[in-house]
């Protein structure tokens, strides 16, 4: 997920800088510069990761914030890093996707914005298939920091090295400043875009009623996972509740209830089978599939029509947060041109909770993560907030045109890669098996496996019925005025031969929410 994040440093941070304490051999230091107001390079990248650019030794790094582990690496392949040391101790971060980064613990100066922590661990892990060149080459987990590899392994090791969390070094430095983070996620389809706000210690200042929001405790403050319990998702106004695969095993209390993890290094949701057929599988023309062609690190899930839109609020208390029908539908692009839409919502797989809440119930909420006594100077039980950020009503309205637009972008850039390419063609191949509807305008074809569409023909078919309605409009004009000249006086107006079209809501499909994230620390 990638993510143009607008890091903003709290003001209460003017301190005479810079400032540095002195610490004995090998620990962590930070400094913070003051002057750093710039724009950072937070950004999203295609639709996949948030990303913050971090310099290690003043060379820079696209890292993804992930919420959903705790420990910082990167991929030092092809870049030359001046200065690292080697802490003697190695580690590595694995995910349930399968993908995996070891690595040597060496320590360098990090920095974030504003804030550099000297002495600061990670891992060295050159090659890791975790990393999309490009696009990112690396990862902040933002987690507790008690599930940090790095923490572990040094400790275990006796080093003289500290191993603690990168926030937990900043919060550190500030021993009277709240230490929280929060998101503020934006939407987009290619490339690398500005995704956002993310700030340390303070709230958007468009949002500051968020600290008014109830607290979502933590599980267990010994569980170092931004974990804690749903009451449902609202599905066509029905409340699709229970069928947890662990809540009936930790608590009475928990009866009715999913336990889930917000994730910000997950693009989508991934959930018990349960809800995800309940959220697509009566949808006209979904076809269930054990792997989706181009997505096979993610579990089964729906190919769907890529008109779908469906109406689905997640439960906390009595609370709703609606999300944005265009959120529950993925679309890939194959690189003959054609697309196919999903589900953006699979099976989860074993080894985590019931839900692993990523970025498409994010972009619908602005959230505050509070680490509470995870960090060396916080107390309390760590929590979370969320405030909804998208009304259904505005959303459901929009959500055809939005996703038109969305299919127009895979084209304009399918036919920019075409056209200077080593092997241009003049349009794409299709391998259409399923049509697009959209805005009720073009007919379903019947398809028994794929929802693969031809955007070229799309398009020609667009074009065509934008004609056949303009010769239709200039008939019923020609009709009129006959009917006016033909009454000899006077106005006469013609009964309508057009009776609107779309003037009902469309029947609003069951809706749920759940995806898998291959940002998931050691299968938590």
């Amino acid at each position: 997920m990638m993510f143009l994040i607008s890091l903003l440093i709290a003001s209460s941070y003017a301190i005479s800088i810079p400032f540095r304490r002195a610490d004995p051999p090998h620990s962590t230091t930070v400094e913070v510069n003051p002057t750093n107001t710039t724009t950072y390079a937070f950004s999203h990248a295609k639709n996949l990761e948030y990303t913050a650019t971090i310099y290690v030794n003043g060379v820079p790094f696209e890292v993804v914030l992930d919420t959903g582990s705790s420990d910082l690496w990167i991929d030092t392949k092809g870049v030359d890093v001046p200065g690292l040391l080697y802490t003697g101790t190695n580690a590595s971060v694995s995910y349930v996707d399968g993908s995996v980064s070891p690595g040597q613990i060496d320590v360098a100066n990090v920095t974030l914005g504003a804030f550099t922590v000297e002495n600061q661990a990670f891992i060295n892990s050159p090659g890791s298939n975790v990393t999309l060149p490009g696009y990112w080459n690396g990862l902040l987990g933002l987690g507790g920091p008690q599930a940090s590899e790095i923490w572990s392994a040094l400790e275990q090791a006796n080093s003289s090295y500290s191993g603690n969390h990168f926030l937990d070094n900043v919060f550190s430095f500030y021993p009277g400043e709240p230490n929280f983070i929060t998101f503020l996620l934006s939407r987009s389809e290619l490339g690398i875009t500005a995704g956002g706000v993310f700030t340390i210690a303070e709230v958007d200042g468009n949002h500051t009623n968020i600290t008014e929001a109830p607290p979502l405790n933590v599980l267990s403050p010994s569980f170092p996972q931004w974990a804690t319990s749903m009451d449902g998702i609202r599905i066509n106004g029905e409340l699709v509740n229970g069928h947890s695969l662990l809540a009936q095993n930790l608590s009475s209390s928990l009866e009715n209830k999913t336990l889930v993890i917000l994730d910000t290094g997950t693009s989508g949701v991934g959930a018990p089978p349960y809800y995800v057929d309940a959220l697509y599988k009566n949808i006209p023309g979904a076809v269930f599939h054990d792997v989706i062609e181009g997505y096979e690190d993610r579990s089964s899930g729906y190919l769907l029509p890529c008109d779908t839109k469906i109406n689905a609020s997640m439960v906390f208390g009595d609370r709703e947060f609606p999300i944005h029908p265009i959120d529950l539908i993925d679309v890939t692009f194959a690189a003959n041109g054609t697309f196919t839409c999903f589900g953006a919502f699979t099976y989860i797989k074993p080894g985590s909770l019931d839900f692993l809440l990523g970025d498409t119930f994010l972009r619908n909420v602005y959230s505050l993560f509070d680490y509470g006594n995870w960090t060396t100077v916080g107390d309390g039980t760590p929590f979370m907030q969320i405030l909804s950020t998208t009304d259904a009503d505005s959303a459901w309205a929009e959500a055809d045109s939005m996703m038109l637009n969305r299919i127009l972008q895979f084209e304009n850039n399918y036919q920019a890669t075409v056209s200077t390419g080593p092997t241009a063609s003049s349009s794409p191949t299709s391998t259409a098996n399923a049509g697009l509807r959209l805005g009720g305008a073009l007919a379903d074809t019947e398809t028994s496996s794929s929802t693969n569409v031809d955007i070229s023909g799309l398009m020609r078919s667009t074009y065509i019925i934008m004609g056949l309605v303009a010769v239709l409009v200039v008939l019923l004009i020609a009709v009129a005025v006959l009917a006016v000249r033909e009454a000899n006086k006077g106005y006469k107006r013609v009964l309508s031969v057009w009776p609107p079209t779309g003037s009902g809501k469309r029947a609003q499909s069951s809706s749920l929410e759940s995806y898998w994230s291959p940002y998931t620390e050691n299968g938590e």
